[in-house]
């Protein structure tokens, strides 16, 4: 009969996953019960599974708390005077995740500004458009003149300048079409990137 009323003290305030306190309420559910006649014990089951006897005390049955909460999953972590602890064991699988999870914000926030860089870059390059093509056109006529200079036999023509005018045009120009073709893939991927760290985010 003692075993029971003492049960009863721990199981008057059961709960998954929380601090079971002795509260005041506890208290006076507890003290109800001192002296109370035990109607009948039944055979308590999870699953198929007996885990013990129950006490039916005034309608309700009073079950032993360890076993009932280990069969559940759960873990009685600490025991006294004033209350009983269960533990899910998920606090550190759950910390882990989202030390995890911090890490790949990290990781993408990375990406994002490795993207936002290049955008910038191709969006100073195309700002500066008029002025590549300007310059693309002055060089143009400027190789036409060393052409011209080399066909009539100028001592002027400089066939090492005559070189670097078309590498720069060549450059100007790939650099301006890579400009142009770069930017809406690379807004595509900070989008795509934006919505993966906002996805991880709520995870959180």
């Amino acid at each position: 009969m003692k075993k029971f009323r003492n049960l009863s003290l721990v199981l008057a305030g059961f709960a998954l996953g929380v601090t079971v306190a002795y509260s005041p309420q506890i208290h006076a559910t507890a003290t109800s019960l001192l002296g109370s006649k035990v109607g009948k014990v039944l055979n308590v089951k999870i699953d198929n599974k007996s885990i013990g006897s129950g006490a039916v005390i005034n309608g309700t049955t009073y079950v032993p708390l360890r076993v009932t909460a280990n069969e559940m999953g759960l873990e009685v972590t600490k025991v006294d005077s004033k209350e009983v602890t269960l533990s899910s064991g998920s606090t550190s699988t759950i910390q882990d995740n989202s030390d995890q999870i911090r890490l790949k914000i990290s990781d993408v926030e990375s990406q994002i500004s490795q993207v936002n860089t290049k955008i910038k870059y191709a969006q100073d390059i195309l700002n500066g458009k008029d002025n590549i093509e300007k310059q693309i056109k002055s060089d143009e006529e400027y190789a036409k003149t060393l052409e011209l200079m080399k066909a009539n036999g100028s001592s002027l023509y400089n066939e090492g300048n005559y070189n670097a005018v078309l590498e720069r045009i060549e450059n100007s120009k790939s650099t301006l079409a890579k400009a142009e073709s770069d930017l809406p893939e690379l807004q595509k991927q900070l989008a795509d990137l934006e919505k993966q760290k906002a996805d991880l985010q709520a995870q959180l």
